[in-house]
């Protein structure tokens, strides 16, 4: 198994909180809007990396009252 990927991205998390911060701030100023602009209520993120935790972010969203779609979350997870 090829684990290059795991070093560059475990050198990008070392920025974690400011990465999460801008993920977070990216889904309620510009991805929600575009999503409800386009009448689209339902997604799928086929690929959610687990390490960043873009699913506590997606929950954070949710019990916040701000998801404005239906969500998927496809964990990418392996050994």
């Amino acid at each position: 198994m090829d684990n290059a990927g795991d070093i560059v991205i475990s050198k990008d998390l070392e920025n974690k909180e400011i990465i999460e911060n801008q993920n977070y701030q990216g889904l309620i100023e510009f991805e929600l809007p575009q999503l409800a602009r386009h009448g689209i209520t339902s997604i799928c993120e086929g690929w959610t990396y687990w390490k960043r935790n873009y699913h506590k972010i997606w929950q954070h969203l949710h019990y916040e009252g701000q998801l404005t779609v239906r969500t998927i979350l496809g964990l990418w997870a392996y050994p």
